[in-house]
């Protein structure tokens, strides 16, 4: 992450987690940044259960693709596909919830998000670094 405390990437984080007021332009790239946030934590089991409505996963599949992360948006889709294929409940326990873990439904998922997620990472921050400067650059 940026060091920097008034980086665009830190400022976007505050409005993703609304401790800043967001921007309606971005609610696409707040999807993604949740989707990268769960997986990082939980993997896509957690990512599913606590934001699993296609309106959620859709939104940071297309904003996969707006940054350039056509394997994201992939995997994204597909796994929000399994998530869709069956009636799910939700997890009111821990117990459960470890319990579905360990079948581990979406390890393969979990690990080929690993494989992407430095390119993703930076490609993430990149791109919005880079509308921070220009809107910084309009905002002048």
């Amino acid at each position: 992450m940026n060091e920097l405390p008034d980086s665009a990437w830190n400022r976007f984080i505050g409005r993703a987690c609304e401790q800043a007021i967001r921007r309606d332009d971005e609610s696409d790239l707040y999807a993604l940044f949740w989707y990268q946030a769960e997986v990082n934590n939980g993997g896509h089991l957690q990512y599913f259960h606590n934001r699993g409505d296609y309106e959620e996963w859709g939104a940071a599949a297309r904003a996969a693709r707006i940054i350039g992360q056509i394997d994201i948006a992939e995997l994204i889709e597909t796994t929000g596909g399994v998530w869709q294929s069956q009636k799910r409940r939700k997890f009111w326990t821990l117990r459960r919830y470890v319990k579905e873990a360990l079948q581990c439904e979406f390890g393969a998922e979990d690990q080929r998000f690993g494989e992407l997620s430095s390119n993703f990472d930076a490609a993430f921050m990149g791109y919005i670094e880079d509308r921070g400067r220009d809107q910084d650059a309009f905002d002048d």
